[in-house]
Parts: structure tokens; C-alpha cells; sequence
């Protein structure tokens, strides 16, 4: 299977364009048309994950951590990163990263973490600024179905659990062409009245080009009109951590006991009352600590997440517990996510593989 082809049916279920702002998601070095016979998962990429790729005869290197995060100003080989480009290109080894787009995928890193926490009614901390735009066009009711058709192929009428959703109206449409026109009905130089179905269908804003193209390319009219319309309708399925509850309450003493097992890591840094019983939690895999209000708001009871600062446990300990699991340790199970959604669009024509080296450069002393 080509590489292309691989990054076009990930990025369909998560797509490049929900990364945030200043994250560098997507092909790292490679060459598209190249053709991918084994994936080798990783959450970041040194010379023993090269290593273990050269030795397992992986094609491609998926990654959720980016390699190439800064813009890169010369390629020296005495450096790290030099050696490692030069690594990759010599063993004809591609990259791939995706990150904050996996991490507000709604079953990424985070999801995975409450499933293994028996949490339900998960959903996401926080819905992103993801909006939806609207594409309206008239056509001649034989076309109809085939233009909706065409539409949600590409991306539109998709909401939650369903696709294919568009709202119709019948109307009466008039126009004249000039002599220069082809008119699907009427004469030219006539002023033509005609039956039209009003489409409207909702689509995500970047797949606005792949919108047009497929009316253009369905429409029966020559010149098809449409209006695009961007709307405050946040995506609800792209967002940053879950919130979700136990099935009962439970003290957050043996909560956390439990996590620390989850998460196989020996040590959890801790803030607030861990004696009292939590039933609704947050959980952010990495870097969280400013969406911890949010976790508040939601009236969460608990919130997992890594990085937090010395000042970060002053400020809320009274207000949530707060508990910092570690970075490495609250998303290396996302690779089982990944996991999950590469062999669900792959379907066996590519081998799939996990890392068996641990690249946390922390340890417990």
C-alpha cells in the first residue's frame, strides 16, 4: 500500500487540519509514492527506534510526538538530528507524525486512558474551536440524489453518528444565459423558470475545496450556484481530554492506587483532599495544566494530566484533586488507539507493530 493512500484514509477519520496552530502534524520525511509493507507505533523517534525499524523491516515510523517541530535551518550530521535524517533517508525509512490531532481525535490518547478506567458517558473536556460551514445549491430535482451522494462522499451531511444529512426545499429558480452559454435546460437568450430542490448540507471548513470540486464536477448546470456559509456550530467529536464517571463512587485513594497501575508507573504527584469519594473525572494525556478550570466547570472531581507546576497544586488543591501522572506515562497507551484506528482502515494490507523500547528519558530513583 502507498503511503499516500495511508495518510489519505488516516487523515479522512483524523484529519491534519485539527492540529493546533503551532503543532507540525503529518509527513515528517518520506516519500509519498513509496510503498508501505510494515508500521512501526511509537510515541517519539531516537536512533534505538530507528534501529528497531531497520531490524523489523518497517517501511514507515508512526509517531505521535512530531521530530521536525521547529522549522529546521541547516541539516548538520554531527548532529543528533542530523544523524537521524540521515538514518532515515539511508534505510529508506518514512515518518509520520500525528499529535494534537490524535489528541482531540475522539477515540486518540485521551479516550483510550477511559476505557481503561472504566469511565462512562465519556466525552470531551473541551469541544476545540472546530466550526462547520454550510454549502447550499439549487439543482433540478433528477439530480438531486446524485448530488447528495456525491457530497457526502467527500466529507458533507457527516454529524456525530450519522452522514448523509441534508435538509431540502422545492422552489421555483430562473435564469438567462447569453449566447455564449450551454444551458442544461432551456434555450439561451431565454429567460428560463424551473422546479429546483434548495440543498443545504454541513461539512468541516477544510474540506471546503474537496466540497466545491464534487459539486462542480455533479452539478448538471453549467455554471451550478451554491453559497458557502461559515457557521458557530462547534464539531462536537474533535476536543481536547474526556470527562467521564465511574460506574460508583469510590475514594481517590483507591483510585489513585488503581491509576498507578493502569498507568504502570510507581509514583503519582498529588494535590487535594484524596481522602473523600470521586465519582466524575478529567483526564488530559501530556501537557494539561491549563485546562484545569475547565475540569472545574465540568465539576469534575479529580483531573489527570502531566506537567503541572509547584504553584499549579497551591492554586487548586482546594478546588479538585489534581494529579500529575506523568508525560510519557499518560499517553504511551494512546499507541494502542493508534493501533486500533491504523488496522481498522489499513484492514491487514499492512503490518502493524508497537515499539518494545521505552523512550521516557525519566526515571524513578
Amino acid at each position: 500500500m502507498q503511503l499516500k493512500e495511508i495518510i489519505k484514509e488516516f487523515e479522512d477519520l483524523v484529519p491534519k487540519q485539527i492540529e493546533w496552530e503551532k503543532d507540525n502534524c503529518g509527513l515528517q520525511i518520506g516519500d509519498p509514492e513509496s510503498e508501505i509493507k510494515k508500521i512501526l507505533l511509537c510515541l517519539e523517534i531516537n536512533n534505538t527506534i530507528i534501529q528497531e525499524a531497520k531490524e523489523t523491516k518497517s517501511d514507515l515510523i508512526f509517531s505521535h510526538h512530531p521530530f521536525i517541530f521547529h522549522p529546521i535551518k541547516s541539516i548538520n550530521l554531527q548532529t543528533n538530528q542530523g544523524t537521524i535524517i540521515q538514518k532515515l533517508i539511508n534505510y529508506n525509512i518514512n515518518l509520520y507524525s500525528a499529535h494534537t490531532n490524535f489528541d482531540k481525535y475522539k477515540e486518540g490518547i485521551n479516550y483510550t486512558i477511559g476505557e481503561l478506567l472504566n469511565l462512562k458517558n465519556i466525552k470531551p473536556l473541551i469541544v476545540d474551536d472546530e466550526y462547520f460551514y454550510k454549502i447550499v445549491t439549487f439543482a433540478p430535482e433528477n439530480a438531486t440524489e446524485k448530488i447528495i451522494n456525491a457530497l457526502s462522499i467527500v466529507g458533507a451531511g457527516k454529524f456525530g453518528n450519522y452522514s448523509n444529512c441534508s435538509f431540502q426545499s422545492k422552489g421555483e429558480g430562473s435564469f438567462k444565459g447569453n449566447e455564449n452559454s450551454n444551458p442544461y435546460i432551456g434555450e439561451k437568450g431565454e429567460l428560463t423558470k424551473v422546479t429546483e430542490i434548495k440543498i443545504e448540507m454541513i461539512f468541516p471548513k477544510w474540506k471546503q475545496r474537496d466540497i466545491i470540486n464534487a459539486l462542480r464536477q455533479n452539478h448538471p448546470y453549467e455554471e451550478p450556484a451554491f453559497d458557502i456559509i461559515p457557521l458557530k456550530n462547534k464539531i462536537p467529536e474533535y476536543g481536547y481530554g474526556i470527562i467521564g464517571e465511574l460506574e460508583n463512587e469510590i475514594e481517590a485513594s483507591n483510585f489513585l492506587t488503581n491509576l498507578k497501575k493502569i498507568l504502570s508507573i510507581p509514583i503519582l504527584k498529588v494535590a487535594g483532599n484524596i481522602e473523600k469519594k470521586i465519582k466524575r473525572i478529567a483526564f488530559l494525556g501530556g501537557s494539561g495544566a491549563s485546562y484545569i478550570d475547565y475540569a472545574i466547570t465540568k465539576n469534575a472531581d479529580i483531573f489527570i494530566t502531566a506537567d503541572l507546576s509547584y504553584h499549579n497544586y497551591f492554586d487548586y488543591k482546594d478546588k479538585i484533586i489534581i494529579v500529575d501522572a506523568g508525560h510519557y506515562e499518560t499517553e504511551i497507551l494512546g499507541l494502542n488507539a493508534l493501533h486500533k484506528v491504523l488496522s481498522k482502515i489499513l484492514k491487514d494490507k499492512v503490518e502493524i507493530i508497537k515499539t518494545k523500547y521505552i523512550t521516557n528519558p525519566i526515571i524513578y530513583f
